[in-house]
């Protein structure tokens, strides 16, 4: 994991983050999709401390345009793991709670086409205790976006 300098290499990086107590794992809904699309399936918070967490969840989009998508404090038991976002949940929730998605949605269709980051970070104050990142591409709608069927 290191060179012959001592010099940490990637593969180091990546055991370190994966073998943190605390993970969080993003499901992207597709990996190609047309601007407009959701970027996320579901959201997951793991924590391996036997101690509760409360911790702050920023999920965006990095890439042409930045997009904040999500941000939030989440508690976990000690030894949790916690579904905190889906998809499938938010299209069966009461029309209440997806209005309050309806900025984002505008958001989502007025993003220029081309390669995103979908990232997510878990943080408890100050300490980063996971993040998540996760290649996505936005292509250009195949309809024009007011075009009504």
């Amino acid at each position: 994991m290191v060179d012959v300098e001592r010099v940490p290499k990637r593969g180091y990086h990546a055991l370190k983050e994966s073998s943190s107590p605390v993970l969080i794992s993003l499901v992207p809904y597709r990996e190609r999709m047309e601007v407009g699309g959701p970027p996320l399936q579901e959201a997951w918070l793991i924590s391996d401390l036997e101690r509760p967490l409360s911790l702050r969840v920023h999920l965006f989009l990095e890439g042409p345009q930045d997009l904040s998508l999500y941000e939030e404090e989440v508690a976990l038991a000690p030894g949790e793991a916690r579904r905190f976002f889906s998809l499938g949940e938010l299209w069966e929730s009461p029309l209440e709670v997806q209005a309050r998605y309806l900025p984002l949605q505008e958001a989502l269709r007025r993003l220029p086409p081309g390669a995103y980051r979908l990232v997510g970070e878990a943080y408890e104050g100050e300490r980063l205790w996971s993040r998540h990142v996760l290649e996505v591409e936005y292509l250009e709608p195949i309809l024009p976006l007011g075009v009504a069927w």
